[in-house]
């Protein structure tokens, strides 16, 4: 009698312990959710060095560079930060940045990013070695350069914001829905469109873009204006 009694407590305690691990692993996810903003021509995947078709023209893309900051995700009871700013660059063996998110409760969350920087009197150590802060006191937001013309002509679709650049302003984009789990991959996958820079709702004409652009005040806010439409979800996955 004594045994069986002895038993049970063991199973009883057996049970506690892993009832409290199993509470634990569902509190917090554990397979590191991850958004992924992926760079397109309209839906077709872009890399570097790749040509892409803009009207009459033919863009062979040297480079691309972007600001992204305040990365948050946003609950009914939780704001976390994700990231401060993270700069994004198109390689040739991917086609956008992967940012991993680390020790999260399980819940839905609004993902809320802002393009550019919201504040440019901030010191941003990584964008300074990058050579990313613009020559009057601010950052640059974008640099988008691709060869033209059967490569003899370069392009330089730059914006950027700077002490006395009151027309150029950071925008947020918030994205409703993203599901963290414990028991699957949780993915949200950011499409960013780069042919919109060029024609929704601006047409921007590819022979006015010369390193001098973000000095032209019409021009940059109709870049900036542009810019607003290219980022969008694709979708959520959860495998």
């Amino acid at each position: 009698m004594k045994k069986k009694i002895k038993n049970l407590l063991v199973l009883t305690i057996i049970t506690c312990v892993f009832s409290s691990c199993l509470t634990i692993l569902d509190e917090f996810n554990t397979s590191d959710p991850v958004i992924d903003f992926n760079n397109v021509w309209d839906d077709k995947n872009v890399y570097l060095n790749d040509e892409v078709i803009l009207e009459n023209d033919t863009l062979k893309i040297k480079k691309l560079q972007y600001v992204i900051s305040k990365i948050l995700l946003i609950s009914d009871y939780d704001t976390i930060l994700v990231k401060d700013y993270d700069l994004i660059k198109l390689n040739n063996s991917y086609s956008g940045r992967r940012i991993t998110v680390d020790n999260v409760p399980n819940n839905t969350y609004k993902i809320v990013f802002t393009f550019g920087l919201e504040n440019i009197d901030d010191d941003y150590f990584d964008l300074n070695a990058q050579n990313f802060n613009s020559l009057d006191n601010g950052y640059y937001f974008l640099k988008l350069e691709a060869d033209y013309k059967q490569d003899t002509e370069n392009m330089k679709y730059h914006i950027a914001k700077t002490l006395n650049t009151n027309y150029i302003n950071s925008y947020k984009i918030e994205i409703e829905g993203f599901k963290i789990g414990s028991l699957f991959v949780n993915q949200a996958i950011i499409n960013v469109n780069l042919k919109n820079l060029f024609l929704n709702p601006n047409i921007i004409n590819i022979d006015n873009l010369n390193p001098s652009v973000i000095q032209d005040s019409i021009l940059q806010t109709k870049m900036m204006e542009n810019a607003k439409n290219i980022f969008y979800l694709d979708r959520f996955s959860y495998d």
